[in-house]
């Protein structure tokens, strides 16, 4: 039987190139002839230490990392909570080939970054939160922001990572630079106040993008957006702002509104308006004129990435597809509403005999409508009250990797767990309890039958905590979790030993609770413990009191489960 061992060396080589860093480095532990391959110049040129079991800065003292150092191209760090200067710079004084650094979402700041620049000049593309930890009331020397510029002006991409409240202040730090790419990530982040900076004119650049991400909700009321625009000549660029707040409004420049329009099936269009307010989350895509080719390869890779936030949405009853115009063929995301229909008698899926005393359950069957697709997103918004249920029979389930599950609905008996049985690519679950009907009990009951599950969130009222992390403690495969319990009265946060001890993968924990700030700070200490008892320092623990008034801001850990279909892109 042919073994890995017995592959030729570039064979091997390849293999090790599809894989990600957290196998690497368990192949780096097994043998003497694979751990010589793997750091070869040029076999690893790409360390991602992000949402993983190696998202620590203790990672960086990894003999693998050391010895891959000196040939890294793109080092990735995003999320890893104990990452400060401190640790990194001996790492990266090492790292002599680098060129992509992402640190957005660490301690890092923009300080730490102009030392960590002068230990590394070849970085080129940079992601960092634009903070800068001054002492309150301490104004921060221009000498500072001219220092920035003098670093910056070498950057090509820049990406930062900040609060609704820093002006133009960007903009004058990056005014010496010629830049392709500039994105802003708007989110709840540290807050400082600057004094605003009067802005001439506008550096050079291929492309700017903003994602206003101040919420997972989509009340937030953003009036100032246009000031992040001002320095920009409109009448150079060609631009898309999308805004969402339960539906989407957009305004576009022509190009892009028969774009859109042909790709996306949207006719309606706002006048841009500089004074009109926005609410919820909010994309703006601007491209220079003078410098962008808009020909076939740039909307292909635009479409791509548009279809992100224009997920296609469904409306069915009864099995059969109402929503006309689409192309579903050529999406992988859905949002499938089930809709009552015209005639109130009849049931929307297919009915179950029905039994004495028991309401009438429907089996959510699509196979028809995704019979030629591989692979499947799937959200589903019920808007009103049904008893549902799966068949295991049914092939689109296998097809399923990611599942969003809300509004009002009542889930049949067997329902999660035929879900966890018969989805086996299903990767990530997020499902909103409904009023009606408990979703929480069941999912624990039937969540060790999956074996492919990664990340799931669970939004319910009064959760037993204590059954919750023994009942997934017996699904090894799950790498972020995320609770919410709504009760306005909770008070029985269990001791989640089983769950750390037994998920081997596990990087991040997020709970979302409601009380004091005594209880709060106790609790805290009771996760920290474990933690520190099971030397688990890249899990990502988060204990957030839901009766405190600050926004819950978008970070890498919430990302993967689209909350919100604005979301950053890379474009």
């Amino acid at each position: 039987m042919a073994t890995l061992l017995g592959l030729p060396e570039e064979m091997l080589i390849i293999i090790i190139k599809q894989l990600d860093m957290k196998s690497v480095s368990n192949l780096y532990e097994t043998c003497h002839r694979l751990r010589d391959i793997i750091v070869m110049h040029g076999v690893i040129k790409v360390c991602h230490l992000s949402l993983n079991t190696l998202a620590t800065a203790k990672s960086l003292q990894m003999n693998m990392i050391k010895q891959i150092s000196s040939h890294l191209c793109e080092l990735n760090m995003s999320g890893v909570s104990d990452l400060t200067k401190r640790t990194l710079l001996p790492a990266i004084k090492k790292m002599k080939c680098l060129e992509n650094l992402d640190v957005s979402f660490t301690k890092i700041t923009m300080l730490d970054l102009l030392e960590l620049y002068r230990n590394c000049p070849t970085i080129k593309n940079v992601a960092v939160n634009f903070y800068f930890k001054f002492p309150d009331g301490q104004k921060i020397p221009n000498k500072t922001f001219l220092e920035c510029q003098d670093v910056f002006k070498n950057f090509v991409n820049v990406h930062f990572v900040m609060s609704p409240w820093v002006s133009l202040l960007p903009i004058y730090v990056l005014e010496k630079c010629s830049l392709n790419t500039l994105k802003y990530t708007i989110c709840e982040r540290d807050t400082e106040l600057f004094e605003n900076y009067e802005i001439k004119k506008m550096f050079p650049f291929n492309h700017f993008c903003i994602f206003i991400l101040t919420s997972e909700f989509v009340s937030v009321y953003h009036e100032p957006w246009y000031s992040l625009l001002s320095p920009v000549n409109m009448a150079n660029i060609e631009y898309i702002i999308i805004e969402y707040n339960n539906t989407f409004s957009i305004c576009a420049t022509p190009m892009f509104t028969k774009f859109i329009s042909d790709n996306y099936n949207i006719t309606n269009f706002l006048t841009f308006n500089s004074e009109r307010s926005m609410h919820g989350n909010i994309a703006i895509f601007i491209w220079n004129k003078t410098t962008t080719v808009f020909d076939e390869l740039f909307f292909s890779n635009l479409n791509v990435r548009l279809k992100e936030i224009f997920i296609c949405k469904l409306e069915v009853a009864d099995e059969q597809l109402l929503t006309t115009g689409i192309n579903i063929k050529s999406y992988d995301q859905f949002n499938i509403i089930p809709v009552r229909p015209e005639d109130q008698r009849s049931e929307i899926f297919e009915p179950v005999i029905k039994k004495s005393r028991s309401a009438p359950q429907g089996f959510l069957n699509f196979d028809n409508i995704f019979m030629e697709h591989r692979n499947i997103k799937l959200s589903m918004s019920f808007k009103y009250v049904r008893n549902i249920s799966l068949s295991a029979n049914s092939v689109y389930l296998k097809k399923i990797t990611y599942l969003s599950l809300n509004g009002l609905v009542r889930y049949g008996n067997g329902f999660f767990n035929i879900l966890f049985r018969c989805c086996e690519n299903l990767i990530t679950l997020n499902v909103e309890g409904s009023v009606l009907s408990p979703c929480c009990p069941p999912i624990m009951r039937s969540i060790p039958l999956s074996k492919s599950i990664k990340n799931i969130r669970v939004s319910d009222m009064r959760i037993d905590f204590n059954m919750l992390f023994s009942s997934f403690s017996q699904c090894g495969t799950l790498e972020n979790v995320n609770i919410v319990d709504t009760a306005s009265d909770f008070n029985n946060l269990a001791d989640p030993t089983a769950l750390l001890q037994k998920c081997d993968n596990l990087y991040n924990l997020y709970i979302r609770v409601s009380m004091s700030k005594c209880s709060m700070a106790k609790k805290m200490h009771l996760l920290n413990s474990v933690k520190s008892n099971y030397s688990k320092h890249h899990l990502n623990l988060t204990l957030h009191n839901s009766q405190s008034q600050l926004h819950l801001g978008y970070n890498p850990y919430v990302h993967v489960f689209h909350l919100n279909p604005i979301k950053p892109l890379f474009i």
